[in-house]
């Protein structure tokens, strides 16, 4: 079996750096995941980060005084420190294990050989019972790779491609998730997110583009598998509604990027007396000039 995993290039903004399809020319990408989250609720997450600084302030003198010696202006300094106390409060531990989960799994449909550790026996062993259940199986040969759709300058790298029944024919797109709470808030990112993929022309190799292969575009799959739980279930995906949103994030992307929605203000009315009260005439026209207001 070939490994078609890619190391991606990225600019100093972490957009995928990738060559041009018409041109060839290398060129900066968006990445999915970042126009996926444009219409992101982010309040909650940004709240429970907050938690964690003060926990990991808390829990390392050190932390705190280095913050008791930075000034406002030290932007890059502080953000070192945000970041350490994150992960003395073990803020990213779950994502960790997360991360471990899905490795493991792609090393399971690769049909690789493994020694997979007890405490991710049930995990896995229902990962693969929901496969069996619904009758899917993954193309090893089309796990993370990266995709690129040219029409709106975005590129990726999808999850999984499945197929339902037998391989071969109209493949469906797959994301496995091992977040706990992931389909009950996430799922307006997942839409956008998926249905960038399916509707992906190109595949980068690392060398050359390969055509996408036939997937269908008005559904994606969510295998949701929480880590430590041991149960895994399958969700369909509204990816047609996922393009609509799309469309609406580009906007928004746009939008926010508008810098000619103000100018100098400039008065009315048309003179003004040396003394800076309006003469009996510029009195009229301000009258007129409220009419035209």
């Amino acid at each position: 079996m070939t490994d078609t995993q890619v190391t991606a290039k990225f600019d100093q903004y972490g957009r995928y750096v990738l060559p041009d399809p018409e041109t060839g020319e290398e060129r900066s990408w968006t990445r999915a995941t970042t126009v996926a989250n444009t219409l992101a609720d982010r309040f909650g997450l940004e709240q429970w980060a907050k938690r964690n600084v003060v926990l990991g302030i808390a829990a390392r003198e050190d932390l705190y005084a280095l913050a008791v010696s930075c000034k406002p202006e030290d932007k890059d300094q502080l953000n070192r420190i945000a970041a350490a106390a994150e992960e003395a409060a073990k803020a990213h531990t779950g994502a960790n294990l997360g991360t471990a989960l899905h490795r493991i799994t792609e090393r399971v449909d690769r049909g690789e050989d493994m020694d997979i550790p007890d405490q991710w026996r049930p995990d896995v062993d229902a990962y693969c019972q929901a496969l069996v259940d619904n009758h899917l199986i993954v193309d090893p040969d089309w796990m993370e790779r990266i995709v690129v759709l040219p029409e709106y300058g975005i590129a990726g790298t999808l999850d999984r491609l499945l197929y339902i029944g037998k391989k071969g024919g109209m493949g469906i797109i797959g994301d496995l998730k091992t977040g706990q709470d992931v389909v009950r808030y996430g799922m307006t990112e997942i839409a956008i997110q998926l249905a960038i993929y399916a509707n992906a022309t190109h595949v980068w190799n690392g060398v050359d583009y390969e055509k996408m292969p036939p997937v269908y575009t008005d559904r994606a799959l969510v295998i949701h598998l929480p880590v430590g739980q041991g149960r895994c279930e399958i969700h369909q995906v509204d990816i047609r509604a996922g393009m609509q949103a799309l469309r609406a994030a580009l906007w928004v992307r746009e939008w926010r990027k508008r810098r000619d929605l103000s100018e100098p203000y400039k008065s009315p009315l048309a003179e003004i007396s040396p003394l800076g009260t309006p003469t009996g005439k510029e009195v009229v026209a301000a009258d007129d000039a409220d009419d035209d207001w």
